[in-house]
């Protein structure tokens, strides 16, 4: 009945040759002869569109939606507006005893530099860490600077702990303490830091330190210039500093739900200090112990955000004689750094992952030695 209906609709409209092509044109000619062509026309397009349409609004919500989960899970972001509202003296104390340490002396002969470099890692990130070994770590021991990863603790993960425990014992360069490694901790994995650094130069050891350099696990380093800076800083009579990415007159964010919300409570006034960002600085290694000190006197007063509280609070508190320092070579951003010209003028930068750090490595290395070939003064 349809087939007769649509034959003689056919020779009725065969006079407006556009229609017919209209008609034709919108599907395969099988499927032509099921309904009719008025109704085809008109109808069957939209029809066959919407749940097209529908079908890919669906798919692209449940792929946003799980990008979503993933990222704030990834970066430790927390739906529940829940910092630590204050730090207890316990907390400040607990980041005096290390699970995971070097034996004896943690420099010694082969570690002659200046330069301290410590990595805040987590304790899963075995591949960031074997990626920095094998690229700008491993030139930092080239040039005789030693280097170490700290981390806190993963609860009820003894698979993980004993993976650290080989770890440690192969390459003997980790720093773990026994609080929880989370995002909310990190003043206490740097204040573990301080306190170890200060320690260890009261015992003698590391005696040629005289900065450290604070480092995140995904962050690509130009070791060279940073030693370089180091040795040109040690004749500087101006004391104790902080050398970094230098933030001026930031404002605490009072938005819940926010990664760096932080209630009256823990911060009252209006404007942080100076203070310069967390993801890689420079510090004169001597103040390590007094910045130390002068956080468990008044524990209840530190925030979770480490490089505010760390390099902007406490000096404050000391009335300012450690002095921050804005240096434009520390990018704590991600930055494409393809060639040894970019390497010379980036020497941080921040969200590298693994595989991308062998990379840049590799073609920094090349150039490197390309140089060194050409040129006697590109060697180093």
């Amino acid at each position: 009945m349809f087939s007769t209906y649509c034959s003689t609709a056919k020779l009725q409209l065969m006079s407006s040759s556009s229609t017919a092509q209209h008609c034709s044109s919108i599907l395969p000619r099988r499927l032509l002869r099921l309904l009719p062509c008025s109704y085809r026309r008109r109808r069957i397009l939209p029809q066959l569109l919407l749940p097209l349409f529908t079908a890919i609004t669906i798919t692209t919500t449940i792929i946003s939606l799980f990008s979503v989960y993933i990222y704030w899970t990834t970066n430790q972001f927390t739906f529940s507006p829940n910092p630590p509202i204050v730090y207890t003296a316990a907390q400040m104390h607990s980041v005096q005893k290390l699970k995971l340490s070097p034996s004896s002396d943690p420099c010694g002969a082969k570690f002659p530099s200046p330069l301290l470099v410590v990595v805040t890692s987590a304790p899963n990130h075995f591949a960031q860490r074997s990626a920095i070994r094998e690229t700008w770590g491993g030139r930092a021991a080239e040039l005789g600077i030693r280097l170490f990863y700290l981390i806190g603790e993963i609860k009820d993960n003894l698979p993980v702990q004993e993976n650290l425990y080989r770890e440690h014992f192969t390459h003997g360069d980790l720093l773990q303490a026994f609080f929880a490694d989370t995002y909310f901790n990190l003043t206490l994995k740097s204040l573990a830091m301080m306190n170890w650094i200060g320690r260890t130069l009261e015992k003698g050891h590391c005696s040629t330190v005289r900065y450290a350099l604070k480092v995140d696990d995904d962050m690509f380093v130009n070791i060279e210039a940073i030693e370089r800076l180091v040795k040109m800083q040690i004749g500087d009579s101006d004391g104790e500093k902080f050398i970094g990415r230098l933030h001026s007159k930031d404002r605490p964010i009072r938005r819940r739900f926010n990664r760096y919300y932080l209630p009256e409570e823990s911060f009252s006034k209006t404007v942080f200090p100076d203070f310069v960002t967390g993801a890689a600085y420079l510090f004169t290694a001597r103040s390590a112990a007094v910045l130390y000190h002068t956080a468990t006197q008044e524990p209840e007063q530190a925030i979770f955000l480490e490089d505010v509280y760390v390099t902007g609070i406490l000096p404050e508190k000391l009335d300012n004689r450690i002095r921050r320092e804005d240096h434009p070579n520390f990018v704590n951003w991600e930055v494409s750094a393809d060639s040894r010209a970019d390497f010379d003028r980036i020497w941080t930068s921040h969200n590298v992952s693994p595989k991308e750090m062998r990379k840049r490595w590799q073609v920094v290395n090349q150039r490197s030695q390309l140089t060194c070939g050409l040129y006697w003064w590109g060697c180093t």
